[in-house]
């Protein structure tokens, strides 16, 4: 009974050795992957400074296009309030033309 007990012991301990030589081996290969990736300049992928630089062009021109708003923007607004307003009034009326069902049937 000790010598397999022995024997299961022994098996356990080199799978566990070949588990660490397997994870060694695996790390250095990613290791290497890694460094070799970090090395190449990649193409059609702009830096930071260049997206930074698109970004501001872009707020300044937005910032540039905008304008005051003028009174005719002004009327617009109460205008399209008022007609807002309105179709709300007639969508109430409208809701209390058609029959409801009865309280006791649902």
């Amino acid at each position: 009974m000790g010598a397999v007990l022995g024997l299961c012991v022994a098996c356990i301990a080199i799978v566990w050795l070949m588990m660490e030589k397997i994870q060694s081996r695996f790390e250095s290969k990613i290791d290497n992957a890694v460094a070799e990736i970090r090395s190449k300049p990649v193409d059609g992928i702009p830096s930071i400074d260049d997206i930074r630089e698109e970004l501001e062009d872009l707020i300044q021109d937005t910032m540039g296009q905008m304008r005051t708003p003028q009174i005719a923007d002004h009327i617009g607004a109460m205008l399209q309030q008022y007609a807002q307003f309105r179709m709300q009034k007639e969508m109430h009326a409208l809701q209390s033309l058609l029959p409801s069902a009865p309280d006791d049937e649902v």
